[in-house]
């Protein structure tokens, strides 16, 4: 039986509607559309119109579709079509590169659909310009790289933390936390690295950040290192909305060790500068008495030779408080410094040269061994050999009954590394870190003056100084100096 001829008018005006109001829809989108048949384009929507730079559809009409294409992007262009005509799918939302009429090329996402249009086979290519969105997504990618390198070269450790768990550091929290690469902390919670007796505190300041708080202030802690040192710090936290796409805390650890290093540095050189003061005075006001002292004694003992016992002592006594004035004198005096390239080797036989005599009284054996290549080192040499004589007259009087004293020298790091080892009696642990503060000293009839000008002038030199000691075992004394600016360059190209 035959279709109702009222009901196929009706299905036909239905379709003319729907094709009208689909073509309506079309028109309206806001998302470009273009139809492509045979290579030419035979339908532009307003938008794919705009997205193109043309002034209205008849600029499109008929125009090789590839001549729109990017380059870069034809040859994919091409099978990808071929591929969609066989099979009659949809592509997946694809990126391309497109030139508009005005030759700026802009970025589009593409879905390709074969279609029936007007009765022959055709593509739809249903677009997106993403142009805007690709440089404001690769402005952030930048922003975010910047801050990324910023956070790693800072100078203060940061890390960042997600529910207590560690997910990055930079190199100088590495650094802190005794660590040789990041690996060896992310992963692991911050709780492992906070003194017990403070996990409370860090479990409410988390909670603060629960209860909507942006930033919490500095608070202290004592952070644990991986080899179990404890570090005195103060940590401030901030959320930070968007590392990766979470919302994580990130934290600033300031290293307080450090900065009661520096305040004692500083506190050692306000007493420096006293006593250079006090010295000035101390050398002008008791070396003429002194002198007139000494003068008188050495009268007293031609004339009365029945007292020379005591008057020896008196000697004896008014020659250490010279000795004393003249220390002062070295401290308290300008020096005149002239820096040049100087051998080590050089200056160190010099002085072991000087006191070879008092080495043989304490039967004290003097080997030295310098690297062969041993490089040269830019210093004052009145300065050096001043050091290099405090430090092995020290290590003499501290063998009474003999011993070796080996000064051996290498380089490490673009310096070079000496080392005084003695077989003595020792320095006390609780002594070592306050060496050089004047007026202290292991030895009997030691002022603590010569050990405090060494270290001044070897900080003065750019270098460090530093003591190992056992009781009864025996003290090494490690002085490190920069090399020269042409041997440090001549050290790292080997």
């Amino acid at each position: 039986m035959g279709e109702n001829p009222n009901a196929r008018i009706q299905r036909k005006r239905n379709i003319h509607l729907s094709n009208v109001q689909y073509r309506e829809i079309v028109e309206l989108s806001p998302e470009p559309i273009i139809v492509q048949s045979n290579g030419l384009i035979i339908y532009a929507n307003p938008s794919a119109v705009k997205m193109i730079g043309a002034e209205n559809q008849e600029q499109l009409i008929d125009q090789q579709l590839v001549d729109f294409i990017h380059p870069d992007d034809l040859e994919q262009n091409e099978i990808r079509n071929t591929l969609l005509f066989k099979q009659g799918k949809p592509s997946e939302l694809i990126e391309i590169k497109l030139i508009r009429l005005d030759g700026k090329i802009i970025t589009v996402e593409v879905k390709f659909v074969p279609i029936t249009y007007l009765g022959n086979l055709a593509l739809a290519l249903l677009c997106r310009d993403v142009t805007e969105k690709n440089e404001t997504d690769h402005a952030l990618l930048e922003n975010e790289q910047r801050y990324r390198h910023l956070i790693k070269m800072s100078p203060e450790p940061i890390v960042v933390h997600s529910n207590g768990i560690l997910v990055y550091l930079n190199d100088s929290a590495k650094e802190l936390f005794g660590a040789n690469k990041q690996d060896d902390l992310i992963g692991s919670s911050i709780f492992d690295f906070i003194h017990p007796d403070q996990h409370e505190i860090l479990k409410n300041r988390l909670l603060q950040f629960d209860n909507d708080e942006i930033q919490v202030e500095y608070i202290y802690y004592n952070l644990v290192r991986l080899d179990g040192q404890l570090i005195e710090t103060e940590i401030s936290s901030a959320v930070v909305f968007n590392y990766l796409g979470n919302s994580v805390i990130q934290s600033v650890i300031r290293d307080l060790s450090a900065r009661k290093r520096n305040d004692e540095f500083l506190r050692k050189t306000d007493k420096l500068s006293a006593i250079g003061q006090l010295a000035a005075g101390v050398a002008h006001e008791v070396r003429n008495p002194l002198t007139s002292l000494k003068g008188f004694t050495q009268l007293l003992m031609k004339r009365h030779e029945e007292s020379k016992l005591y008057l020896d002592i008196m000697l004896d006594e008014l020659e250490r408080i010279n000795f004393i004035v003249n220390e002062f004198m070295q401290l308290a005096k300008p020096q005149v410094v002239e820096f040049k390239e100087h051998h080590l080797k050089t200056i160190l036989e010099t002085i072991i040269s000087i006191l070879d005599t008092q080495a043989i009284i304490n039967k004290v054996q003097i080997n030295m061994s310098l690297d062969a290549d041993l490089t040269p080192i830019y210093g004052d040499e009145p300065q050096l050999k001043q050091v290099f004589l405090n430090i092995i007259k020290n290590a003499i009087e501290a063998m009474p009954n003999g011993g070796t004293l080996r000064i051996q020298a290498n380089v490490q790091n673009n310096h070079v590394v000496l080392q005084f080892i003695d077989q003595g009696c020792g320095i006390p642990k609780d002594q070592i870190p306050r060496l050089g503060e004047p007026f202290l000293t292991t030895k009997e009839k030691g002022i603590g003056l010569g050990l405090m000008v060494s270290y001044n002038i070897v900080e003065a030199h750019r270098g460090t100084m530093f003591f190992e000691s056992e009781l009864n075992q025996g003290t090494t004394v490690n002085i490190l100096l920069p090399l020269n600016k042409t041997a440090r360059l001549s050290a790292s190209m080997k």
